[in-house]
């Protein structure tokens, strides 16, 4: 492992991730998973692709990202 061939202490994904969000940017991030059902979990709560694509804003976006997002979310 890479952490280990550098001698570094093993740090998570959602450690780093929190780390450049928080601390770096100054943001008070909230973490959510993006995934096809919802879970929730100790490092952050989950997100369905459908509850994403019915928020998202797809005003100006070209026919083709309208017609998946719309399939995806009749799926």
């Amino acid at each position: 492992m890479i952490f280990q061939r550098r001698r570094m202490t093993y740090l998570s994904q959602t450690a780093v991730q929190r780390y450049l969000v928080n601390e770096l940017l100054g943001v008070d991030g909230e973490f959510a998973y993006l995934a096809r059902t919802r879970f929730d979990t100790a490092a952050g709560r989950g997100i369905t692709w459908i509850e994403v694509l019915t928020e998202l804003d797809r005003t100006n976006a070209p026919p083709f990202i309208d017609e998946w997002c719309a399939a995806i979310i009749a799926s």
